[in-house]
């Protein structure tokens, strides 16, 4: 009876600190929404000699949420034609814009590596640290089209979507102008 007895007080005490404890910590679920990567940051334009125009930008570091960024998919460029006499306004249409091209991210693979190389040497892997200007990106619209057209760069994120853009960049391109100019818009969302 004695030994029955010590059974039951164990097995109790055995569940009781299973069910304070539990096997893991639940949080509230995270909607896609907040994994969604911020603007890229500092976007230029140049309009160069050749009648191409180059977009250059750092990628961003953190989500919505603040958070560093773990993994980005890459950036991706679209444009909108406008004609003559066409504005920031008419730039804002979404309906109006057409991929250009997809920029893969590179910065977030390379982390990813240098932390597996530190996993194996038995280093702390969350001081491994990466050049910031390996965030760095460009890409060179090679054919203008003629009259006013707009670009705009914003990066992707598997886990999220697609982040914000803050910047369009207004190309004119006739018989007198060539101008590129970047236009701060604030911060639209995409999702």
């Amino acid at each position: 009876m004695v030994s029955f007895l010590r059974y039951v007080i164990a097995t109790s005490l055995v569940i009781s600190f299973s069910a304070l404890t539990g096997c893991g910590r639940y949080l509230p679920p995270v909607s896609p929404e907040v994994l969604v990567p911020q603007s890229v940051e500092t976007l230029t334009a140049v309009y160069n000699t050749d009648n191409s125009v180059t977009l250059t930008w750092v990628g961003p570091s953190s989500d919505k949420r603040g958070k560093k960024l773990k993994e980005l998919e890459g950036y991706q460029i679209e444009s909108s034609q406008g004609g003559a006499g066409s504005t920031l306004s008419d730039a804002r249409i979404e309906r109006r814009y057409e991929q250009v091209a997809f920029i893969p991210d590179t910065y977030y693979d390379a982390l990813r590596k240098q932390q597996q190389d530190a996993l194996e040497r038995g280093d702390i892997v969350r001081k491994v640290k990466l050049d910031d200007s390996l965030k760095t990106y460009s890409y060179t619209i090679k054919k203008i089209p003629q009259g006013i057209s707009f670009y705009r760069v914003f990066a992707v994120n598997n886990e999220g979507g697609d982040g914000d853009f803050e910047k369009i960049v207004q190309v004119t391109n006739d018989t007198n102008t060539r101008t590129v100019a970047v236009v701060s818009q604030g911060r639209e969302n995409r999702s």
